[in-house]
């Protein structure tokens, strides 16, 4: 029997096999006025659980303090004890090969396998930016506090049509609809992106570019904090 959980907002369950496709009938259907997001499996419930207890901002607070963060300033501020230097940007991978596009969030780690129970929040509000307010995601070791999440992410939905499909308590997926297409707009994406989630180059691509490379027509970003 699935376990049942006191959340704020309608869940459905389903296999992880199943999860992004679930996804994406019920974003063709605005008329729910829900955007879905996957959650993982039933042990990443708890986390989240414990981030709406830590956190008891309103969803709108929240929304509404995103729009006094500057885009330009946050991104500038973030890590400047640890400049972009020759080593952090590497160099452009000639043989390079992307890596697959699964969603973390719906497979088992250890396995690759995907879970059996995936858990899908059905977050009240089409613009997908505003997710971080509802989970009330992040604000822990270098994971920016909610609004910052909100501002990045409706700016990147904006230039690049970017929408969360995933959000665990230190992961975020999207799905994008218009990813950069030169190496330029990579290479700058990329930049973006590894001073809004450091982890992603020091503990995963080892360098910008190879981010860059990842990044170039691709249509499924993650981010991951330590």
């Amino acid at each position: 029997m699935k376990k049942e959980f006191d959340l704020p907002f309608d869940y459905i369950v389903v296999h992880g096999s199943e999860a992004l496709k679930t996804c994406m009938e019920i974003i063709k259907d605005t008329s729910k006025g829900v955007t879905p997001v996957i959650l993982g499996g039933i042990d990443e419930l708890s986390h989240l659980q414990d981030a709406l207890e830590y956190n008891d901002s309103t969803p709108e607070s929240i929304i509404k303090q995103s729009e006094n963060v500057d885009i330009k300033e946050f991104l500038n501020n973030r890590y400047k004890e640890f400049p972009i230097d020759d080593d952090i940007m590497g160099e452009w991978p000639e043989d390079f090969e992307p890596d697959d596009d699964v969603l973390i969030s719906t497979i088992d780690i250890l396995t690759g396998e995907p879970l059996d129970e995936v858990y899908i929040a059905l977050i009240p509000t089409l613009d997908s930016y505003k997710v971080p307010a509802y989970l009330k995601l992040g604000d822990w070791n270098e994971c920016p506090v909610p609004e910052e999440h909100i501002a990045i992410l409706k700016y990147w939905n904006e230039k690049y049509g970017a929408r969360i499909i995933a959000a665990t308590h230190d992961i975020i997926e999207c799905i994008v609809d218009n990813p950069p297409k030169t190496k330029d707009e990579a290479i700058n994406l990329a930049i973006e992106q590894y001073k809004y989630c450091f982890d992603i180059v020091v503990q995963g691509t080892q360098t910008i570019n190879n981010l860059a490379a990842n990044l170039l027509n691709r249509k499924l970003w993650y981010f991951w904090w330590d």
